[in-house]
């Protein structure tokens, strides 16, 4: 739960405290500096490794790196245009086109292409990982060359082969398992690949275009490569490189190449941290004269409100407390901006016993009985949830209100609708005291004696930590009502009280879920049979079918809400869960900040950065490099005779491209290099991918205004991008570079002998499938072009053999399996073909290990008094999209408590 008020503090400081800044200035140094304060301290520019999953580092990675989307204050999806487009291109099987911009470039100039986007299918890809020899991201032996979060998510189980590029490298399709909603917040992001390269390579300076093209064929053929050692290589410094320590950060300019607004610049540990504009920026939304943001780092939250009093800093994200808010209302120069976070309290209620749970759960509210189904809806029907809002909520956000729905926020534009019809209104009806009276009168089908002094329904209530004080109040609220409408309800604080959840001594709980942003299906994962984190028994087809379309299906913003009012209405009518309140957040700001806007979610203030500003303050204009225009012509006024002491050689002309082709294994370079009174006595070409470095480049032949060369190149560059820079030369004076990438042909070896069989069988299960690698010699005339797979065991014959992918020297197959597969070995035969026939057959044995036996629950007994947990100290702990328990009394980094 990244909202947590108290998480991160954001302050804006006025142009003056630039003064305190010495690193030098862009040439956008005219505009304002924005400092963020927080309470935490950034550990590295790459968010994505396992360990550095922190809010901080989320937000300057936001900074520095564009999406072909952001998610705005009403929780809506918003394409980035600038960035570039991304669409369906086909149903059956689903593939998505995801497309650069011409035009854009990284901060170091080298231009943005699709290239750019492989990185994250090496990052999210399981099978990739181990079909790469990178290492199986699921073992817990070993850690996989790249040390990625994003391994076993979403992304990894849905994506299927290799994402394809174009022709001109500025589009790459991926193609997924299935049509499903959220394919428009799914696509990868683009990562300036180069850079990674360079830094592996052992650069430490930023490199001409030449260079860093080259570099990005480089991994570009890894990638399809399945370059084991490379990609071990790029892993260990994506991995690794981008921490900051007490020591310092990286020094390494390569490392901070940004596509984003901003670059990194400079840091000060445990103090401050810098961002500057970055000048090369275009793949997003104009930023309106922001020329610095830093983050200065102030754990003292009394240290913040007073540099706000003191118009130091222009924002302040407040404790969500009463008096925190009558602390910034004291500070004439700023106003109290209200605000909500991410996550939203609820209240559930158990049916039976939880997945893996043997001991049947007899409680009050069990089964599907009219009599539980009663007794639910009134113990629902009792929370006070008006009363929640005005005495413990709104004295901190005057704006909140009350939550009625489970999947739509208030303040988002299909919220009206989905509590319209979603069958809330059971519960929202009259007022609290009919409410009340209403789930006395249900009780008392079954307890006649009831009254409101005579409560006669005993329940256990969880709800967290004695410490947490805002869940202190609310239980209190919720016994008081309780007792007035025949419950006797037992709410103890319990330390550790995530690990009771499961408990079937607990007949209900409340406490805060972070909804996923951006997700079409929303948490509707929190409610099916299956789900992990279904509590409390609960099973519903209607539900689970739901569910299921909502994961697998391609359904509009629309479609989707239909299928979530259908179940909101199947909670509500047997009475399973009713939503209490979104968790509120506050913020101080100055008068004279336009822009700010905080939204619901991981990055509540900093989502919009480009929209901050001050009066007077005049938008950057995005960059774009232009295609190439004519010379301009000479002036006609005279230019005053030089004397000889300020007499300078011109430079000669710079010279153009007039004509790159390729015929067989040759590339003929044509350049114009003029025939004015500059025209150049040389001309040399760069080629680092043909060997021709800048230490020693190639003259060319000179014939009048064209100088030309006559390359061989190998054909392991065949289907590459070969990167050429020119440069002329006249009297010793050098033109400026031009440079240019061309992509050679395939060439096609004649084939004349059927491949080599292959060896090296071996497999690795990932999920729901066996990946199966082998390797072969592509010797010349008897490349292979496919692989196939099959087995008389399971089930597959050679007409309907399995295909496979044949990359270099690396065959790979996916086989699929069943749970009947497991602890079972499959004869298999695997072959390879080209135009010539079929190989030597492989055969080898499929081993699909036994499923691990799960451990025996010990039963928890029904307490007789008040409930102790008799788990090991534990707490709960949630991040967008997840919630789960951890072991002692405090969450790891990036997670809070939930």
């Amino acid at each position: 739960m990244r909202n947590k008020v108290s998480y991160t503090i954001f302050a804006i400081a006025t142009a003056l405290l630039a003064s305190s800044i010495t690193a030098p200035m862009t040439k956008a140094s005219t505009g304002a500096t924005v400092t963020i304060v927080s309470v935490n301290i950034p550990t590295s520019l790459n968010p994505e490794t396992t360990n550095d999953n922190l809010t901080i580092n989320t937000e300057l990675d936001y900074l520095q790196r564009s999406n072909f989307f952001y998610i705005d204050d009403k929780n809506s999806v918003v394409p980035n245009t600038n960035l570039g487009t991304y669409r369906v291109i086909s149903q059956s099987p689903f593939r998505v086109q995801y497309t650069i911009n011409p035009g854009l470039v990284w901060s170091d100039g080298t231009p943005m292409t699709a290239v750019d986007l492989l990185l994250d299918h090496v990052t999210c890809s399981s099978r990739y990982s181990i079909a790469a020899g990178l290492g199986n991201p699921a073992a817990s032996d070993a850690k996989p060359a790249f040390n990625s979060l994003c391994y076993g998510g979403s992304y990894g189980e849905r994506a299927a082969g290799l994402p394809t590029l174009s022709a001109d490298k500025m589009s790459l399709t991926i193609e997924y398992d299935r049509a499903f909603s959220e394919w428009t917040t799914f696509g990868p992001r683009p990562f300036p690949v180069h850079a990674l390269v360079l830094v592996t390579e052992g650069r430490t300076q930023l490199q001409n275009e030449v260079t860093s093209l080259s570099a990005r064929s480089r991994f570009e053929s890894a990638f399809y490569g399945y370059d084991t050692r490379a990609l071990t290589s790029y892993g260990n410094t994506w991995s690794n490189a981008y921490k900051i320590s007490n020591n310092g950060a990286p020094s390494n300019p390569l490392l901070f190449i940004s596509s984003g607004g901003y670059i990194f610049d400079s840091y000060v540990p445990n103090q401050s941290i810098t961002f500057r504009y970055n000048d090369k920026y275009g793949a997003g939304p104009e930023v309106q004269g922001v020329s610095r943001i830093v983050y200065r780092i102030i754990s003292d939250g009394n240290a913040a409100v007073q540099a706000l009093r003191n118009q130091e800093v222009d924002v302040y994200s407040g404790l969500a407390t009463a008096d925190g808010v009558a602390a910034i209302r004291a500070i004439s120069t700023a106003r109290v901006v209200d605000g909500s976070g991410i996550a939203f309290e609820h209240l559930d209620l158990r049916t039976g016993s939880t997945a893996g749970n043997r001991d049947p759960y007899t409680g009050v509210f069990s089964g599907d009985s009219q009599r539980a189904k009663d007794l639910r809806k009134a113990f629902l029907l009792m929370i006070p949830r008006d009363d929640i809002i005005e005495r413990v909520i709104r004295p901190v956000t005057s704006s909140a209100v009350r939550l009625d729905s489970l999947f739509y926020f208030s303040n988002e534009t299909r919220y009206q609708q989905a509590i319209t019809q979603s069958g809330i209104s059971a519960f929202t009806r009259g007022t609290q005291a009919e409410r009340e009276a209403e789930a006395r009168s249900l009780v008392a089908k079954y307890f006649p004696n009831v009254s409101t002094t005579t409560p006669a329904v005993k329940v256990n209530l969880l709800w967290g930590t004695p410490t947490n004080s805002r869940r202190v109040a609310i239980a209190q609220l919720i016994r008081a009502a309780g007792a007035r409408s025949g419950f006797d309800i037992n709410a103890p604080g319990v330390a550790s009280w995530s690990t009771a959840l499961s408990s079937n001594s607990w007949d209900g709980a409340f406490f805060a879920w972070v909804r996923p942003e951006g997700n079409v299906g929303r948490n509707i994962s929190a409610y099916c049979t299956t789900c992990s984190n279904n509590y409390w028994g609960w099973s519903n087809p209607a539900i689970d079918s739901i569910e299921q379309s909502l994961k697998n299906e391609s359904l509009s913003e629309d479609a989707a809400l239909l299928k979530l009012a259908e179940v909101e209405r199947e909670i509500y009518s047997n009475a399973l869960s009713i939503p209490l309140f979104q968790h509120p957040a506050i913020y101080g700001v100055s008068n004279s900040l336009q822009g700010f806007k905080p939204s619901a979610s991981s990055i509540p203030i900093i989502w919009n950065y480009w929209e901050w500003t001050r009066a007077g303050l005049r938008a950057f204009p995005r960059y774009l490099v232009a295609a190439p225009q004519p010379s301009p012509s000479p002036s006609v006024t005279p230019s005053p005779t030089p004397t000889p002491e300020n007499v300078t050689k011109p430079k000669p002309d710079n010279p153009t491209f007039s004509g790159v082709n390729f015929v067989g294994n040759k590339i003929n370079v044509a350049v114009n290099i003029g025939s004015g009174a500059n025209r150049p006595d040389k001309v040399y070409l760069v080629a680092p991918r043909l060997g021709i470095t800048s230490a020693n480049p190639l003259a060319g032949n000179i014939s009048g205004s064209t100088a030309t060369w006559s390359l061989d190149f190998d054909k392991l560059l065949s289907g590459t991008v070969i990167p050429l820079e020119i440069v002329s030369e006249r009297d010793g004076v050098k033109s400026e570079p031009v440079s240019g990438s061309y992509q050679a042909p395939t060439l096609k070896p004649e084939v004349t002998s059927v491949p080599v069989a292959p060896s090296n069988f071996k497999s690795r299960i990932v999920g729901n499938t066996a990946v199966v690698t082998a390797t072969t010699q592509n010797k010349v005339g008897a490349e292979a072009t496919n692989a196939y797979l099959f087995g008389k065991s399971l089930g597959i014959s050679k007409s309907s053999a399995i295909a496979g992918e044949v990359v270099g020297s690396r065959v790979v197959l996916e086989v699929p399996i069943k749970s009947s597969m497991a602890g079972k070995k499959f004869p298999v035969t695997i072959y390879l073909s080209n135009s010539k026939g079929e190989s030597k057959p492989l055969n080898a044995t499929l081993t699909i290990p036994a499923a691990p036996k799960k451990p025996k629950p010990q039963s928890t007994p029904r307490p007789t008094a008040k409930p102790k947990p008799s788990a090991a100290e534990t707490i709960i702990c949630i991040r967008p999209g997840q919630t789960r328990p951890f072991a002692g009394t405090q969450c790891p980094p990036g997670w809070t408590e939930g």
